[in-house]
């Protein structure tokens, strides 16, 4: 129920932020011509529709939190339920301080790197449908064509860097088990050292973190290429509209107010698709 709540209440915030662009074009195209009770009932149209986005957008984000809670209460009951009911002898697989990492890390983990980027993926399908309706129908189907084509296009990009950024990071956090492993053996061996060997302990460890932190560099480096690589593909699919809203409005095919309200809805329609892109990154490499 939070879930479809979310998506229904942030369904409404997309579609009035989607007209004020809109509102731009009947400003320019309308309103300029028509006087000064013209642009008042814009200006109040306007006005309207930031009320209706503010109340909606709150009620949305109120449910997202819901959703975060429902989600970490049920499965945080779940999975104490699951180990403290284990038979002794697989309940002593594992310590008391590794049982209480998963409820604390690993739940609050899975609903930031998985769950979340799925519902935000729905959103942004929903926004990219709002966006690409009102283009078709009260812009102009060219720009909104050529517009639709270049997120389709761009949404390949992820499918290319998916396997390798996966590989990436599991390689570090495989690392990263090995170390906390070998970092519970060095502590809890400390009080039969004696100094000389804490020191060859003190060196050894360095040379562990050095590993783990170079294959967290090393995820950290080809996330960043990923995102700088859709960030170009979305800084050229904003040219492309850019370029036909351009050439459009040279040959007198739109008018003033569809060039403005296009503009507009450029930079709409680009971050639903740089947040799915980024979204499919997110769960590739979860």
């Amino acid at each position: 129920k939070p879930v479809l709540l979310e998506l229904l209440f942030f369904i409404i915030y997309t579609a009035s932020i989607a007209a004020i662009p809109y509102m731009s074009k009947l400003l320019f195209d309308y309103g300029f011509k028509n006087g000064l009770e013209s642009v008042v009932s814009i200006v109040i149209g306007y006005l309207f529709l930031i009320v209706i986005s503010g109340l909606s957008q709150y009620q949305s984000q109120k449910q997202e939190w819901k959703v975060d809670r429902a989600f970490c209460l049920e499965m945080k009951k779940r999975v104490f339920k699951k180990i403290y009911f284990r038979k002794p002898h697989l309940y002593s697989t594992e310590s008391a301080g590794e049982y209480v990492s998963v409820i604390d890390n690993n739940i609050p983990a899975i609903m930031e790197e998985f769950v979340e980027p799925i519902i935000d993926i729905l959103k942004s399908l929903f926004q990219i449908l709002i966006y690409g309706i009102i283009l078709f129908i009260l812009i102009d189907y060219r720009i909104g064509l050529i517009v639709v084509l270049s997120s389709i296009v761009s949404s390949v990009v992820p499918k290319i860097t998916a396997k390798r950024i996966s590989r990436k990071r599991k390689t570090y956090l495989a690392e990263l088990g090995k170390y906390n492993s070998r970092l519970t053996d060095l502590f809890t061996g400390n009080s039969s050292l004696d100094w000389k060997n804490k020191n060859r302990i003190q060196n050894y460890h360095g040379d562990q973190v050095d590993t783990v932190e170079e294959k967290k560099y090393f995820w950290g480096k080809f996330k960043t290429f990923t995102n700088v690589l859709n960030g170009f593909v979305m800084d050229f699919f904003s040219l492309t509209a850019f370029t036909m809203i351009g050439i459009l409005y040279i040959n007198n095919q739109i008018s003033i107010g569809d060039g403005v309200a296009t503009l507009g809805y450029i930079e709409s329609f680009i971050y639903p698709v740089k947040y799915i892109l980024n979204d499919i990154n997110a769960l590739n490499s979860s």
